[in-house]
Parts: C-alpha cells; sequence; structure tokens
C-alpha cells in the first residue's frame, strides 16, 4: 500500500509527463506517435485511478462532472481525448507545484535536444532544407521535424519554460538565453509566427511590470479569447473582402481553410466537433477546441481563463504575458490545443489551479 502512495504522490506523474514531452521528438527519432499515445494515456488513467482510490471527496466529484460528458464524445469524435486528457492531468498535478513540473521538463528538453543534435552531428536524424519563398529565396531547416514551423514550434515551447524560469527566479541569463534562441531558431527556420509569439512575449513582460498597472487592466483581460474568436469569424466572413485576402496570404491561407472547415460542420458538430478532413489544415487554438471536442471545451476554456484572471493570489504581471501571448499565438496555431512538448501546456495548469486551489498561492 505505501508503495502505491508513493507512486501516486511522488513519482509517477514523472513517467507520462516525460513521455508526453517525448512525443513532440518521435518524428525525428523515428518512432511511432501512436506507441507514446497509448502509453501516455495508459499511464495517465492507471495514475487516476490511483489517485481516486484514496480520495473521496466533492473535488473529485467536480472533475468527473466535466469529464464523463467527454467520455460519451469519444463515441461520436475520438478527438475529444485532447480535452480529457488536459482534465486528467491537471487534476492529477493539482497538488504538484508549478516550478517541479517546469524545472522537470526543461531538463527533458535539453537532453532531448542534446540527443536531436547529435543525431543530426552523426547522420541518424536527416536535417533536411527547403526554399523560403518570402525571404528571397533563403533556406529553412527542419531539424528531423519534416516541417520548419514545427521545429519552430518546439523551440517556443522550450523557450516559455526558460522564460518562465527566468522571471520566477529572476534569473536575467535565461531571457538573453530566450532571445538568442529564438533568433537562432528564426534564422534556421524562417517560422515567423514563433519569433513573433517570443516579442509579444517580451514587450507584454515590460508593459506588465508594474503589477498595480495590470490590477487596473485585469478586466479587460476577460475580453481578450472573446475578441481572438470574433476576428477569426469576422475573417472568416469576410474571407472575400480584399483586406482579408491580403491576410490570409500572410497567414498562408489560415482564414481560408477556417472558412472551408467551418461550411461543413453541422448544428450536431457544434455540440459534438468533427474529426478535421484531410484536405483542410485548422491551425487556430479556438476553432482546434471546437473541432475536436464542441462547443463544451469552448465554455470549460472560457469558465477557466475567468477563473485565473479573477484570482487574486497570482501577483506577478509576467504570468499573465505568458498567458496573453500564448492567447494571441492561438489566432494562427492550435499547438497550445492538447497535452504537448511542455509536458503539459503552461496555461492549462495555471487555469485549473486558478479554478481549484483558491487557497494556494501559486505564484
Amino acid at each position: 500500500m505505501t508503495g502505491v502512495l508513493n507512486l501516486d504522490k511522488g513519482y509517477m506523474h514523472y513517467t507520462w509527463l516525460a513521455l508526453i514531452a517525448f512525443r513532440h521528438f518521435s518524428t525525428p527519432f523515428g518512432i511511432p506517435s501512436i506507441l507514446l499515445t497509448v502509453g501516455i494515456n495508459a499511464f495517465l488513467f492507471l495514475h487516476l485511478l490511483i489517485k481516486l482510490s484514496f480520495q473521496k471527496n466533492f473535488y473529485i466529484q467536480k472533475i468527473l462532472l466535466i469529464s464523463v460528458p467527454y467520455i460519451f464524445l469519444l463515441v461520436f469524435n475520438n478527438n475529444a481525448l485532447h480535452i480529457i486528457n488536459i482534465l486528467v492531468a491537471c487534476y492529477l498535478l493539482s497538488d504538484i507545484k508549478i516550478e517541479r513540473i517546469v524545472i522537470f521538463n526543461t531538463m527533458l528538453f535539453i537532453l532531448f535536444f542534446v540527443l536531436l543534435f547529435l543525431g543530426i552531428w552523426r547522420g541518424f536524424i536527416i536535417n533536411e532544407r527547403f526554399n523560403i519563398a518570402y525571404k528571397g529565396g533563403e533556406y529553412a531547416y527542419e531539424f528531423g521535424f519534416q516541417n520548419p514551423n514545427v521545429a519552430a514550434i518546439v523551440f517556443l515551447h522550450f523557450v516559455i519554460l526558460l522564460f518562465y524560469l527566468g522571471c520566477r527566479y529572476k534569473l536575467v541569463l535565461l531571457h538573453f538565453a530566450c532571445i538568442a534562441i529564438s533568433v537562432i531558431v528564426y534564422r534556421y527556420t524562417g517560422a515567423r509566427t514563433s519569433f513573433y509569439a517570443i516579442i509579444i512575449l517580451f514587450i507584454l513582460t515590460v508593459i506588465f511590470y508594474n503589477f498595480k498597472f495590470v490590477k487596473k487592466i485585469k478586466p479587460l483581460f476577460l475580453f481578450i479569447p472573446l475578441l481572438s474568436m470574433l476576428l477569426l469569424l469576422i475573417g472568416v466572413l469576410m474571407i472575400d473582402h480584399p483586406l482579408v485576402i491580403a491576410i490570409d496570404m500572410i497567414v498562408t491561407h489560415r482564414i481560408y481553410f477556417s472558412h472551408m472547415f467551418l461550411n461543413e460542420l453541422s448544428l450536431v458538430n457544434i455540440f459534438i466537433g468533427k474529426p478535421v478532413p484531410e484536405d483542410i489544415i485548422v491551425d487556430q487554438f479556438y476553432l482546434a477546441m471546437l473541432a475536436h471536442t464542441g462547443i463544451m471545451a469552448v465554455i470549460v476554456f472560457y469558465f477557466l481563463y475567468i477563473k485565473f484572471i479573477l484570482n487574486e493570489n497570482i501577483r506577478k504581471g509576467y504570468i499573465f504575458s505568458i498567458v496573453i501571448a500564448i492567447l494571441f499565438f492561438g489566432l494562427v496555431e492550435s499547438t497550445f490545443f492538447g497535452i504537448s512538448a511542455t509536458g503539459l501546456p503552461l496555461f492549462w495548469l495555471l487555469f485549473f489551479k486558478s479554478a481549484y486551489n483558491k487557497k494556494e498561492i501559486i505564484i
């Protein structure tokens, strides 16, 4: 019995966190992602069963109340597993300090990057290059990820972890490391979106440095997801407008693909989601939530987001900088929806702790 308790309290979450962190590196290392997905889900739900067997309180009932509808959704749309995994993982990590999770995943990233570059150096991993039309024919490298943008996004996750640690522990050198890594990655991948996300992150951090100012404008933060979704909807509805067409060219036809996907949604799909067709690319965070699990995922997300914004225990501006930068990034990328490269998207964990650990000073 003691051994089972130890698995729950101190060790088991490291197993599935490591598998999650490694999932984005499965392509360079030639490991089928489906194997990692099965392993992640097996360890997640084994850990959940162990935890539930020792805790019986209303808190668990809340989690089950949220999760059960998504289990039914799996019958119609297996992509609902994304949000189920997020809720289960956040619950399992609810009594673990965020710093420990971030440090653990940062160490994993460093290990995986060392192995990645050793593999490229020794020729075990192919680092292909692509011509970038908008940069005058320069080459972009994909570092084994088969797409320069995917490589840049993996580095972005890592940079956000370093940025958090730099702010949390006042390590200025980590901020310089973030800038250096971002510039180098942009130089070799040509991925603009990830690079601009880091620029926005640093700008917001400077603006939000004075927390008294943040407290005054916090109510405005509540409208950011709504504004982002409204901008996306306007772009989709005005797809033939010259300005929208010009913006769509800049964001590599993401608005057009969103328009195509939304046209295929039925009323039922709005509630239960719809698998994305192979010929359509859904790269927006908000649209990905709707596609994978329907309007319920959007509602759950916004509920947790409101709890986060209204949490008086969060007293550092850089936390809002990270979350808001990711939300704007979500207009053109969906990578932060799901359990992915950071081991768990940092902002989901912040949202969850804000909603259910009100007495804990999480930052």
